[in-house]
């Protein structure tokens, strides 16, 4: 029995209750169970001997049905924003190769040219591709930003995602009702927790229509008026939260779980939220996503230590082991690690053997300090920002795109405290103003990629062995 069919196997232990609930309209566990059968049967229909799909749909009770029945019926899905540029997607489509790309918008069926059939599967459209990518045992390909300028797929097997789902109710369910507000998209590995910890427990997800999830006034009423008990959002996310949501006007009494992950969280900016919400417990959740949560630590004010303003990102939960290598970098093996990337490109081998066991090289950088594990920074250039991952080198070659632009460099700087800001540096043929740039970057890459400030320059400093010298570019600021 794969997550999917174990997901709406426990279903039925729930009937009777509202399992999500949008726009004030509740689908009940007994409905939620019989949409995923008639997506199973469309689904059967095209792909009887399973497959994979890219998905390309908006937050929706019906998506969810959907993506339990893609798992029920051993077909791998990629979970794709529909606000991301055509060309990203493109490039999705080509490293995938599904068998299927589906939508919620018929006229959006296919990244690419194409004249197959579009098929009605319930409430969404799909498309055979002529493929038949078949990735063995694998729930879903989540892509990230990837070192070479282009996304690469980590794909999450049914195993690694139970890991962690078996752990969320281990942890966090308890008394009901419990009522979880999905803040993330579900192209990003914080919906797992959403999803199918709400599912499995018996509560109640509640989704926001676009609107209303970029109104953080309106979030902070919601909390109060929906008696929300569970959120798993990023630090940058609740910092806004405490700034904007009027939090002493609408007091969410009954949040009694605060979870964040993604990016550094000051211990200052937690002490001033968790003022507002004394009564909720905090929880600092750390993993890549090619691991999804791999350590844990409760944030108890006045008895968590501190270490330069950070909290420690805790200890290991299901059965993560770590090993930190003599440069300080984190190493992650257990159940929850993924297999090795899906990507067009030749990548650099993540893993290292210590004792016959196989670890993942995180990237992270870590220390220890009073006997607790705190991150420290990267080895490597890239960013973690709102709780996504992001390359300079895929801004770069974004950049280069233009056809004035003949160089292109991206730094970052800490700006105060969590806060980094992207700085993009180009050598072009004539001038470009910042929505020239803003403009031409969206074309290719998410809007949560661009940088913060646009720099054109005459020619960029060089190392000895004529490579950029990211060094001296900061002295350029």
């Amino acid at each position: 029995m794969n997550l999917g069919q174990y997901v709406q196997q426990q279903l039925h232990l729930h009937y009777g209750h509202a399992a999500i609930t949008r726009d004030d309209v509740d689908t009940t566990y007994e409905e939620l169970f019989q949409q995923i059968d008639l997506y199973r049967e469309g689904l059967r229909a095209l792909l009887p001997n399973g497959g994979s799909a890219l998905l390309i749909t908006g937050k929706s009770e019906n998506t969810i049905a959907l993506m339990i029945a893609l798992l029920c019926e051993n077909i791998t899905f990629v979970p794709c924003d529909p606000e991301w540029p055509s060309t990203r997607i493109a490039q999705i489509n080509e490293v995938v190769q599904p068998s299927l790309v589906i939508t919620d918008q018929k006229e959006n069926s296919h990244p690419t040219e194409t004249t197959s059939e579009t098929h009605t599967i319930g409430a969404h459209y799909a498309r055979q591709t002529g493929d038949n990518t078949v990735f063995a045992d694998v729930a879903w390909i989540l892509f990230t930003s990837g070192s070479t300028g282009k996304p690469k797929g980590v794909p999450i097997t049914h195993k690694n995602a139970s890991t962690f789902i078996k752990y969320c109710i281990q942890t966090f369910q308890d008394q009901l009702p419990i009522r979880v507000l999905s803040i993330a998209g579900f192209h990003f590995d914080l919906s797992v927790f959403d999803i199918y910890f709400t599912l499995l427990a018996g509560g109640d997800l509640f989704l926001l229509n676009k609107e209303s999830e970029k109104n953080i006034r309106l979030i902070g009423e919601f909390l109060h008026k929906k008696e929300i008990t569970h959120i798993y959002a990023t630090p940058t996310f609740y910092v806004a939260l405490r700034e904007h949501g009027k939090l002493n006007v609408h007091r969410p009494i009954a949040l009694r779980y605060i979870l964040t992950a993604g990016e550094t969280y000051s211990a200052n900016r937690v002490f001033e939220f968790h003022q507002l919400l004394p009564h909720a417990r905090i929880f600092n959740l750390y993993g890549p996503t090619e691991t999804n949560v791999c350590t844990a630590q409760e944030i108890i004010p006045d008895r968590t230590p501190v270490f330069k303003n950070t909290f420690p990102i805790g200890s290991p939960v299901a059965d993560f082991e770590l090993h930190i290598t003599e440069f300080g970098e984190l190493l992650v093996n257990g159940s929850g690690v993924f297999r090795g990337y899906i990507s067009n490109d030749e990548l650099p081998d993540s893993f290292q053997t210590i004792n016959g066991k196989l670890f993942y090289q995180t990237g992270d950088l870590v220390t220890r300090h009073d006997d607790h594990l705190y991150f420290i920074g990267r080895k490597d250039r890239m960013i973690k920002r709102r709780g996504y991952r992001i390359e300079p080198a895929e801004i770069e070659q974004a950049l280069l795109l233009h056809p004035n632009i003949s160089r292109s460099a991206v730094i970052t700087i800490d700006k105060n405290e969590s806060a980094v800001q992207i700085i993009s540096f180009v050598v072009a043929n004539e001038p470009l103003t910042e929505d020239d740039l803003r403009v031409h970057l969206l074309q290719h890459i998410p809007h949560y990629f661009l940088p913060d400030r646009y720099l054109q320059v005459d020619n960029f400093p060089v190392t000895g062995t004529g490579k950029t010298d990211y060094v001296s570019l900061q002295q350029l600021l």
